[in-house]
């Protein structure tokens, strides 16, 4: 049984599956698998994994989305912990060995999470390489992360255990953004949380086709996480919920902001009323009075309100 499955969702990735794979194959030991699920892909993305070979488990399904896919990924993996991997970011030679030392040296913690290195061409990691010592922080749990700041997790420097992962349930089964952020909701408890300060762990690529720009499935996915919010599906309780509702309203205040200028105002005007009351409690104040004059000026600017 290999110590780790590498779980990479592709869609329409032709222009960078192959340097995401390669940097996965340059890893040191033998001790892990890949699994790559194309998501529907209508260009040469399925192809290109298929020229692998054995080295890649290649799985496909329709276009349900990345959460979708690492269920379904994950459903056939025989690692002991899950490392995920988006298909237009990059590892570095040394992500699994960094894994493995704290693995070994934290008595297999629950989730090992890590920061980005972002860059938009790959002529701008040229000259990356480990300069500094391993340098972690040990947290209770997720949520204790980020009372600390640390809660902004990227898919590409996230280790889970897999008997966490299927005792939480696994991705939103649905195509919708922040279908990372319901799976870090759902595990906020679970003991034993490694942040990893030091090396960068791996490389987020900024590209005009990031499914953060996508305003709907933003939309989408902040509804999705404020209704398990106020269905009490998350834990913690009433002890953790401030630090619950401050992730949940960074979300869906940069989602409103960004529907705004997209001009689709019904969709922004409904993430700023399910959360307007959060928002209060948290003191966001200057959102709150600011929505509404950012709101009017883009309407001055004659942008049509969405349908």
């Amino acid at each position: 049984m290999p110590q780790f499955s590498v779980i990479i969702p592709c869609y329409n990735s032709t222009r960078w599956v192959r340097r995401s794979l390669d940097s996965v194959f340059a890893q040191t030991g033998d001790d892990y698998e890949v699994i790559a699920v194309d998501d529907g892909s209508t260009d040469d993305t399925l192809s290109i994994l298929n020229d692998y070979g054995h080295k890649l488990t290649v799985l496909s399904q329709a276009n349900q989305g990345a959460g979708v896919a690492r269920n379904l990924a994950i459903s056939h993996a025989a690692g002991d912990f899950i490392a995920f991997l988006d298909s237009d970011d990059v590892w570095f030679p040394w992500t699994l060995a960094t894994y493995r030392e704290l693995i070994a040296k934290y008595d297999r913690p629950a989730i090992i999470a890590g920061k980005p290195l972002r860059f938009k061409e790959d002529t701008e990691l040229a000259g990356v390489n480990i300069t500094e010592p391993i340098d972690v922080r040990k947290y209770p749990n997720f949520y204790e992360a980020a009372r600390d700041g640390f809660w902004f997790l990227l898919n590409g420097a996230l280790l889970v255990r897999r008997d966490v992962f299927k005792s939480c349930g696994g991705f939103a089964d649905r195509k919708i953004n922040s279908e990372d952020t319901h799976f870090f909701m759902k595990f906020g408890m679970m003991p034993g949380f490694i942040a990893v300060m030091s090396p960068q762990l791996f490389g987020y690529r900024l590209h005009g086709a990031n499914a953060i720009y996508k305003t709907h499935l933003n939309q989408a996915g902040c509804l999705y996480l404020i209704g398990q919010e106020k269905n009490a599906v998350y834990p913690g309780g009433v002890a953790m919920q401030d630090i619950r509702r401050t992730i949940l309203t960074t979300h869906s205040r940069s989602a409103s902001v960004a529907c705004l200028k997209a001009g689709n105002f019904d969709q922004a005007w409904k993430l700023y009323a399910q959360t307007f009351r959060w928002n209060i409690a948290l003191g966001r104040l200057k959102y709150l009075a600011g929505f509404p004059i950012l709101a009017a000026a883009d309407m001055a600017k004659g942008k049509c309100p969405s349908k």
